[in-house]
């Protein structure tokens, strides 16, 4: 049989390969504790736009009958060709967590359903919950790996995974991805039918950035801030880039505004190490890539321009 020829898009390698691993026993940890708050990169935006999703512990509530915790959730953005900052309030999520399972609830099933089971072990699978989309429910999470690390002085457990998706997008090869206790998805959103099923509609919310609480916090390596550099008024003289096709395949096109020049592209993988260096010319605005080589998995493009440097993420399948 063939070997599966995975999409490799776990961001999280780097912070394995250099946090302290446990062999112990996991502590029991606290999902959505007060004070949590996530930030994740509004995947809708691409190209000229620029955006992140916030979501924040807002109290204690009871949905049918069960003790839980809201989570308000924001999406700031600036629009296409449009420098004035846009924010949109998403709907509130509910969710709590029993015995190393987190719950959320889908109002498509008007119950909880299972976020993540930190009790799973190599092997074990479970269907995702279908949130922000609605979808057949044909789309499943196997578990490929466990152990622990520590963040903060804190234990936490953590679960390689494989995202198998086959709903709106038709049967993907698997997405590799990291869960860590507290955090969840250390590579996506937290709601993980919006990927890759949002490139169809437009994705609520895209790639992780960070998580911190009272006691921790962790930022993806991919990533310089948990926002973005948001520009605070309407006449601020930002370039317009331009980056497509995302997700790619065999070439990657950047190109930025008229009256900005571009003074090079850097490319690097989910472990940081640069695989590609373009030095623009002086009268260059656009650049194409050839990214046939590329393995496939998760990339970030650092692009400088007569402006300054600004950082994509960027995706070969």
């Amino acid at each position: 049989m063939a070997a599966m020829n995975y999409v490799q898009l776990n961001c999280f390698l780097g912070l394995l390969a250099g946090m302290w691993l446990s062999t112990g026993p996991a502590q029991a940890q606290q999902w959505c504790p007060p004070g949590a708050e996530w930030h994740y990169t509004a995947a809708f935006c691409t190209g000229g736009c620029n955006g992140y999703v916030r979501m924040a512990s807002a109290g204690d509530t009871i949905v049918q009958n069960q003790p839980c915790t809201r989570i308000q959730r924001t999406r700031t953005y600036t629009a296409y060709l449009d420098p004035t900052i846009l924010t949109d309030t998403l709907s509130d999520l509910y969710t709590y967590s029993a015995s190393g399972i987190v719950w959320m609830f889908d109002p498509q099933l008007n119950a909880f359903d299972t976020l993540y089971d930190f009790n799973a072990l190599p092997g074990d699978s479970w269907q995702l919950i279908h949130l922000p989309e609605y979808s057949a429910g044909s789309d499943f999470l196997t578990v490929l790996d466990t152990g622990h690390t520590s963040i903060d002085g804190q234990a936490l457990r953590w679960l390689s995974v494989e995202y198998h998706f086959q709903g709106a997008t038709g049967n993907n090869p698997p997405y590799l991805d990291t869960l860590m206790e507290r955090v969840g998805s250390t590579t996506f959103y937290m709601l993980p039918y919006d990927f890759p099923n949002g490139f169809v509609d437009g994705n609520e919310g895209g790639f992780f950035r960070c998580y911190s609480d009272n006691e921790i916090s962790y930022q993806s390596p991919t990533v310089q801030t948990c926002d973005l550099p948001l520009e605070v008024t309407a006449h601020a003289a930002r370039p317009k880039i331009l980056m497509y096709p995302n997700p790619g395949t065999d070439r990657l096109i950047i190109r930025i505004s008229v009256g900005e020049k571009l003074q090079g592209v850097l490319v690097r993988d989910a472990l940081g190490r640069i695989i590609c260096l373009h030095e623009a010319t002086p009268l260059e605005n656009e650049v194409v890539l050839d990214t046939e080589r590329f393995p496939s998995g998760c990339y970030s493009i650092e692009i400088r321009s007569t402006h300054g440097q600004f950082v994509r993420q960027w995706i070969k399948e």
